[in-house]
């Protein structure tokens, strides 16, 4: 199957004219058993995005690797952030009946990580909903690769990357809690994106209403992570620079 580009948010076009030229979503391809989108397919996403440019993290697929924890292969892809300060795990499931916090907690201590995104296809396996926030560090997504916008996707990473990297920052107390507040806020209007995806499905003569509603979620979200990764700098400085006096 061909490999349709991945449009910016930028890129000027009317959204409900780019979904008829080009469907801005990933495509589908390889899916290994149990799991719900090709493995390659999100590694080719995060390539094109701000996770593989400038940040210095690592997409790898995990899925036919056993794990720390013996005989188990949870935890599908693993990205690895700035060198491997911390590490969020991707499981993916085509099953609606899974306990996800104890899935994620052993796909989690299985592959070394700190945070874990859990994907499923569709709504109903997921209780429902498109978005569950499980905790400040775990989230699972239904996210179908044929129909979703990649922003949503991308988003949840990014709450999640930042979650990461403050769980193993070692910073002052004022640091962390800013972090933390900020991260908060950003789960918080991560769970009105579910909503409003919702409203979507009800009222579609104000579809293009709710879809630029979540866009202003989405920029909301990354001011959010912004400033929580910037109260983080700080620390990281501080780190370096102990680092290269060491040395």
């Amino acid at each position: 199957m061909s490999r349709s580009a991945l449009p910016s948010r930028s890129s000027g076009r009317h959204p409900s004219r780019a979904r008829q030229e080009a469907k801005p979503h990933l495509r589908s391809g390889r899916i290994h058993p149990g799991q719900v989108v090709d493995v390659d397919v999100i590694a080719e996403y995060l390539a094109r995005t701000e996770f593989a440019t400038g940040l210095g993290d690592e997409y790898v697929d995990t899925s036919s690797v056993t794990g720390a924890v013996a005989h188990s292969k949870k935890g599908d892809g693993l990205l690895t952030i700035s060198g491997g300060i911390a590490k969020v795990a991707i499981e993916m499931s085509d099953s609606g009946s899974k306990k996800w916090n104890d899935y994620l907690d052993e796909t989690e201590r299985n592959r070394g990580a700190v945070a874990s995104l859990g994907l499923v296809r569709y709504r109903k396996q997921n209780g429902n909903n498109a978005i569950r926030v499980l905790g400040p560090r775990r989230i699972v997504l239904a996210f179908d690769t044929d129909n979703d916008d990649p922003d949503l996707l991308r988003t949840a990473l990014q709450l999640l990357r930042a979650s990461a990297l403050t769980a193993n920052t070692r910073s002052d107390t004022a640091q962390i809690t800013t972090a933390e507040e900020k991260i908060s806020e950003a789960l918080d209007q991560l769970g009105t994106v579910d909503r409003v995806k919702q409203a979507a499905g009800v009222i579609h003569k104000k579809a293009q209403s709710i879809e630029n509603d979540c866009t202003t979620i989405y920029s909301g979200i990354d001011r959010l992570l912004r400033a929580a990764l910037d109260a983080l700098k700080p620390a990281h400085a501080h780190h370096d620079a102990t680092a290269q006096g060491a040395a």
